[in-house]
């Protein structure tokens, strides 16, 4: 068991840190909206795809992550702005699997231009800054 430690211990490194991660964003999930994020849902999520695409009524730079909400939206039944404010984290679970994926991107990234211990500095530094 410890040589497999050993050999594996970036992953297990790895693994720490990105448990740290979930742990200290967990609890943000949960958290009440602020209102950029009630504009955008309400204006460029819970209307038709064609809305989302094409309404620049405003500046908003995240078209594509409105239209990936907007369609999540519809396959998980979040039809109204209420049914969000009773459970963020529905909509909240999309940006921690992107950044959990962007922590395992980031490692894989590092191991293939260096080695796994410059993955490991490179999660590090993109989870504590």
């Amino acid at each position: 068991m410890l040589e497999l430690l050993k050999k594996q211990k970036e992953e297990v490194l790895l693994l720490v840190l990105l448990s740290m991660y979930v742990f200290l964003v967990w609890d943000r999930i949960f958290q009440d909206f602020w209102s950029d994020e009630i504009y955008t849902l309400k204006h460029f999520v819970f209307v038709p795809i064609v809305t989302t695409l094409n309404d620049y009524h405003v500046p908003n730079n995240h078209v594509l992550f409105s239209l990936l909400l907007n369609v999540y939206a519809k396959v998980v039944g979040l039809q109204h702005m209420a049914d969000v404010f009773l459970q963020p984290q529905k909509v909240r679970v999309i940006p921690l699997a992107f950044s959990v994926g962007t922590i395992f991107t980031v490692f894989k990234i590092g191991q293939l231009l260096s080695n796994k211990a410059s993955g490991i500095v490179s999660v590090s530094i993109l989870i504590f800054t």
